[in-house]
Formats: C-alpha cells, sequence, structure tokens
C-alpha cells in the first residue's frame, strides 16, 4: 500500500525541524564550527531522504549502507571540518546524540500520549506536541553532556598510555606507562625526570640485594636500605628521590639510573638517556591497564 499524499510534507516538515535539532545540538556540545545556512541545507537534505524512503520506488534508500552514507553526508555538509580527528569527534556526538534524542522523544511521547504509527521505517506522530520536543532536546543536552564526558575520560586515558622500554646493561623491561601531568618528580642531582615503575615489573632485573629490600619493606629503614644497596652492583645507578605523592608524604622512592629509556611515539621509538626510574613497591593502576607513571618531561 502507497503512502498518503496527506503525510507527505508532515513527514518532510517533522524530519527537517527533528535534523536541524540534532545538528544544533551536536554543533553545541561538540563546539564545533558551521553557519546556519549549512545546517539548514543538511537539515533539508534529511527532510528530503524521509520522503524519498517513504516511496516505492525508492525502498532501497532504507537499507544500512544509505542511511550510515545519508549521515555522513549530514555532517560534511552542515559542519566546517577541517581534519579527519575533527570530523571523528563530530560523527561520534551526531550518532549519541541521535540515539539519545530519539530514545528521550518516543519515550516521553509513548508515557504521556501513547500513540505513534510506523509506515515503511518512518516513525510518524500526528500532532507531535511541542511540549515533548522542547523536554526531550533539554533531556538530549544534558545526557549527551554526560555520557561524553565519561567517553571523552576514556579516549584521554587511552591517548595518554604509551610503550616504554627501560634499559640496564643487557638486561631490560618493557612495559606501558601513562603520562601523568601530576608527575613532576626529578633527580635533585642530576636534575633528569623520573619514570615510577612497580616493582613487580622490575623485580627480574633488580639484583637480588636490591630486590630484598622490597620484599622486606626496609624502602623506609634508610639504614638497611642503604646496607643492602651498597652491597649491590647497582650502587653508582642508586638515587634517592623526594616525593609527596604516591599516598605517601615527604616519602622518599628508591631510584636507579638506566642506560636509557625509549618511548614509542608515533609509530617510532623515541630514546632518551636522561631519566631516573624511580621502584615503586605497590600497584599504580587498579584495572592494570599500566605499570608505570611517566613525567611528561621524559616525550618533551
Amino acid at each position: 500500500m502507497g503512502v498518503e499524499y496527506r503525510y507527505i510534507d508532515i513527514i518532510f516538515l517533522d524530519n527537517c525541524i527533528m535534523n536541524f535539532i540534532l545538528l544544533w545540538v551536536t554543533l553545541k556540545l561538540a563546539k564545533g564550527k558551521s553557519a546556519l545556512w549549512r545546517m539548514i541545507i543538511s537539515a533539508i537534505t534529511g527532510g528530503v531522504y524521509a520522503v524519498l524512503i517513504c516511496l516505492p520506488r525508492y525502498e532501497m534508500l532504507m537499507r544500512l549502507p544509505f542511511k550510515f552514507c545519508l549521515s555522513i553526508l549530514l555532517i560534511l555538509i552542515a559542519y566546517d571540518l577541517r581534519e579527519f580527528k575533527e570530523f571523528l569527534r563530530v560523527f561520534m556526538f551526531f550518532y549519541m546524540i541521535t540515539f539519545v534524542f530519539g530514545g528521550a522523544a518516543f519515550g516521553l511521547y509513548y508515557f504521556y500520549e501513547g500513540f505513534g504509527v510506523i509506515e515503511n521505517g518512518v516513525f510518524y506522530i500526528e500532532n507531535f506536541p511541542l511540549r515533548i520536543l522542547a523536554i526531550s532536546t533539554l533531556a538530549v543536552m544534558v545526557i549527551s553532556k554526560f555520557l561524553w564526558s565519561f567517553i571523552k575520560l576514556k579516549l584521554t586515558r587511552q591517548e595518554l598510555l604509551y610503550n616504554i622500554s627501560v634499559f640496564f646493561g643487557d638486561e631490560s623491561i618493557f612495559t606501558k606507562a601513562l603520562l601523568d601531568t601530576g608527575n613532576v618528580l626529578f633527580d635533585p642531582l642530576s636534575n633528569s625526570p623520573v619514570v615510577v615503575i612497580e616493582y613487580e615489573a622490575m623485580k627480574d632485573i633488580l639484583p637480588i640485594e636490591i630486590r630484598q629490600i622490597f620484599e622486606n619493606s626496609l624502602e623506609d629503614k634508610l639504614d638497611n636500605m642503604v646496607e643492602h644497596i651498597s652491597h649491590s652492583p647497582w650502587m653508582e645507578r642508586f638515587r634517592l628521590i623526594p616525593y609527596m605523592a604516591l599516598g605517601k608524604t615527604n616519602g622518599l622512592l628508591i631510584g636507579f639510573k638506566p642506560d636509557n629509556v625509549k618511548v614509542f611515539i608515533d609509530d617510532s621509538w623515541v630514546e632518551t638517556d636522561s631519566a631516573i626510574v624511580g621502584v615503586y613497591n605497590n600497584t599504580l593502576s587498579k584495572t592494570e591497564g599500566y605499570h608505570a607513571l611517566m613525567n611528561p618531561e621524559i616525550i618533551s
């Protein structure tokens, strides 16, 4: 059965309005760049598409690849995007807002009114209440803001993780380090930045005398600690690093001078020989996503 003509203008207008709201909310939350005329043209393009998929001759446009391509087209028309990273960010916002908006709008409508029809894959509501539209828009902005804050935190955390290799003579360790902007530890003797690494990640290459310090929890007992280190082949590498972090104030972190440290950045290894490794006898990440904290100076 074909679509009745009286629905076409309403479908077009409804979709133009909805598309414009989605594009506008995306612009505000993603803090993108656009002109009003671009968003209007994009919204109209989406409205024309909604009408076409209601016509029997264009039913193939309802397939997922066409819908996906349409969303990309709407974004490219609506926003002034110069870089792929910027496009990806807006794209994620657009889809997140679309799903949230759809759920909020239709959920509120069913709760208050409880009537709607689906025809040829298009949801059509007669006399869509403006109060539902307004509440839905507000809900979308609030929910999307919280969702993006959570997603951004996860993405940012992943962007700050680096693979590092630390070399002591013929021995080396490989682990994942978090670039910690709060890590401002420096060796007081050489003023070299410090990489804090968990003891468990280091113990296989540490001399037996040094392992005994951590396994017997002698880090805070200066006399015992110095006695063990004085009999170690790593005596020349030894450093004491004062700190006020890692759950402790006025502490001393046992450190050692490695031969070099390599950090994997932008598909290549960057090497430095001006770094100190501080050994931390505990875990740094509850999720074990990383086992080291890296001073930003190391990669700057």
